[in-house]
């Protein structure tokens, strides 16, 4: 996870909410990309059997990619249009077969279909998904298209209760000391009308706990972010948050690490000379006259590396 540099493409948390409140769907480029299910054997369909598409890629290009629906009521009737573009330089087949769901309908609407079946390169084949909800629950299904080459889904789903969690947009742990664990505690809240499972991932040397979570409806979690730097210097980094299977959000992390005012007395100790099976012993003194309690552990290494 980068820096600054990336921020101004990652979606905040501020901005998750600002399209819950708005009532906006998920944007085209983030949806599904249609998958392919099965190859088929073109030669059995026909005789151009070479394509510019390449294989892995449907020769029928979907748009929009994803099929969605989005604040509907129960016992009315929304409906939606599918293209499907002939990306091959030759006329091909292609079919969509009808819905095992009993709360969505597929049908053709154009037929641009020459004499034998089959679409001209670049043109475009339009069906029509018409969805009957019963409640107000999420529903899915698949629409299942069928090529001369190959079986692809273009996923169809419809939401009718939308996810949204809420926290700081940025997290500034300002000047701590090196090697020192400072905290900072923040709230994630459900402002949305589900229930939501959350996951979290966090550049080091940042911590989070807890890393994931489940919040009802109304109900928030209270987080605890940790900076721990090895080193002097600003630091920054993202707190990823991941909920529902198209939400997700990045929390700025920034802070700046110091030395503080610990040291020794002196910086050589020289042992008296003593007897073989005798000791002799000198005293250290550390003082701390900053206002933390620093931990401290004696090494032989002056560097973690080295260590």
């Amino acid at each position: 996870m980068g820096g600054t540099a990336e921020m101004a493409t990652k979606r905040t948390p501020a901005v998750a909410r600002a399209e819950f409140e708005a009532g906006v769907t998920v944007p085209i480029n983030q949806r599904s990309a249609p998958q392919i299910v099965e190859l088929l054997d073109i030669a059995e369909y026909t005789h151009h059997i070479e394509s510019i598409v390449p294989v892995g890629e449907p020769i029928f290009q979907a748009y929009p990619p994803e099929v969605a629906f989005q604040e509907f009521e129960p016992f009315e009737i929304y409906s939606m249009d599918v293209t499907f573009r002939n990306n091959d330089s030759v006329p091909r087949r292609m079919k969509v077969l009808p819905v095992s769901s009993r709360f969505f309908k597929v049908e053709a609407i154009a037929k641009a279909t020459t004499s034998t079946g089959r679409v001209a390169s670049g043109i475009e084949l339009a069906y029509r998904v018409t969805f009957m909800p019963e409640s107000k629950d999420d529903y899915e299904c698949d629409l299942v298209c069928v090529t001369e080459r190959e079986k692809f889904v273009v996923k169809v789903r419809a939401v009718g209760t939308d996810a949204c969690l809420d926290c700081p947009d940025v997290l500034d742990f300002q000047v701590v000391p090196v090697r020192y664990a400072s905290e900072k505690t923040f709230l994630v809240r459900n402002v949305g009308t589900k229930p939501v499972h959350f996951t979290t991932k966090i550049s080091s040397p940042f911590s989070i706990t807890p890393s994931d979570g489940y919040l009802a409806v109304g109900s928030h979690v209270q987080m605890c972010c940790t900076f721990e730097p090895e080193r002097c210097g600003t630091y920054e980094g993202d707190l990823y948050v991941k909920y529902d299977k198209h939400k997700d959000f990045f929390v700025r992390l920034v802070g700046e690490s110091s030395d503080v005012d610990v040291f020794l007395e002196t910086q050589h100790l020289q042992l008296d000379t003593t007897f073989t099976s005798l000791k002799s012993q000198k005293y250290v003194k550390l003082t701390n006259r900053s206002d933390i309690t620093a931990h401290f552990e004696w090494k032989l290494f002056e560097s973690s590396s080295e260590e």
